[in-house]
């Protein structure tokens, strides 16, 4: 609040605009970022970080097509920062991803990587998208495999790995990487918890898989999909 009424005071600060955004970041408040991110690109039509956030906040309020455009004109505003570029690439990939332009999606996440190849996070991100549409798995299995040797103790990259041995029919490693996950705190997310589901029933184990998709329902799932597996897994009980 005391940011806000600063900016009000001296709208030409573009040091207070810029905290007042990434506050609000910070806070999860994109209505009220999209709307001080627009004005800033106004403001200050030079400088990078109102369009960045500008497009993370569009994006978060699924509207993509603003968030590509705020991205897109603020990449030739980032100078000598090789971090925040990448970042930009890799919520564009994540952006042209939700509207189905997937070749610009890919191309947005391989810009990403070729400024920084070892990001986990970026590569985490690309190997899921390409692991949920099927296509170039063997691409997506070893960015995966990467991320795990980055940050061995993330369950969240097990999980991406496990899918997308899954997405190869490679049910019995899919199950060892997301036992790995379950043993490590994986047992309390609802993503995890469905796929091991998935993974059992493919590997022809109906009763645990609806045990599994359960449990992934307890602790938060609701997806059509897996109330649609519960339905039909309550012929096992």
């Amino acid at each position: 609040s005391e940011y806000e009424t600063a900016v009000t005071l001296d709208k030409n600060n573009f040091a207070i605009w810029n905290q007042l955004m990434i506050v609000e970041s910070e806070l999860g408040e994109y209505v009220s970022l999209e709307s001080h991110s627009n004005e800033s690109m106004d403001l200050f039509p030079n400088q990078s970080l109102p369009y960045f956030f500008n497009g993370i906040s569009n994006m978060t309020l699924k509207n993509y097509s603003k968030a590509i455009q705020s991205l897109s004109d603020g990449l030739e505003f980032v100078i000598d920062n090789n971090p925040l570029l990448t970042q930009f690439y890799s919520n564009l990939g994540e952006a042209y991803n939700y509207t189905k332009a997937y070749e610009k999606s890919d191309k947005a996440f391989d810009d990403a990587l070729a400024i920084d190849p070892n990001d986990p996070m970026v590569m985490n991100n690309y190997a899921y998208y390409l692991s949920i549409r099927k296509e170039k798995l063997e691409k997506a299995a070893k960015l995966s495999a990467r991320t795990i040797e980055l940050q061995p103790g993330s369950v969240s990259y097990m999980d991406t790995y496990a899918w997308i041995l899954y997405q190869q029919g490679k049910y019995v490693d899919a199950k060892t990487w997301l036992d790995k996950a379950l043993s490590k705190g994986g047992d309390n997310r609802a993503a995890i918890l469905e796929h091991y589901g998935d993974v059992l029933f493919k590997l022809n184990d109906e009763k645990g898989a609806y045990e599994y998709w359960k449990k992934a329902k307890e602790k938060g799932g609701n997806s059509d999909t897996l109330n649609k597996k519960i339905l039909e897994g309550k012929l096992y009980e």
